[in-house]
């Protein structure tokens, strides 16, 4: 999280980060993964809303404008973003989305498009 933090600082005024939380992927009510995670799913917006403002700062970023999905999953299913997806956009147009590997990503990917976004500004 530290390193997206730091590319989010750096490529300021030319990419912009926007975090749109939709459920918790582990929820202790739905789906639960060991005892580390004990959040139940978000029944309102309200709760979700809360959750996403505590995830942020346990991963310690400030991502401005960050975005709630109501809970009727239209962004779910409009994007399958389930349980993490990163897209790229230019404009209006998603010009790239990572996938996981693992139930990981490598952030080279995520660094290597702000890096090229960044030299077309640059160049610009």
């Amino acid at each position: 999280a530290q390193l997206l933090e730091q590319l989010r600082v750096r490529a300021d005024g030319v990419v912009r980060f926007q975090l749109v939380y939709t459920a918790e992927a582990h929820a202790s009510d739905e789906w639960p993964v060991g005892s580390h995670i004990a959040q139940r799913q978000p029944r309102s917006t309200h709760e979700r809303v809360s959750v996403a403002r505590r995830r942020l700062a346990e991963l310690g970023v400030n991502w401005p404008g960050t975005l709630v999905d109501t809970g009727r999953e239209a962004f779910q299913e409009a994007f399958a973003c389930w349980p993490l997806r990163w897209y790229f956009l230019d404009g209006h147009t998603v010009t790239h989305i990572a996938q996981p590997s693992g139930g990981a990503y490598d952030v080279t990917q995520i660094e290597l498009w702000i890096n090229l976004q960044l030299e077309r500004a640059t160049n610009a």
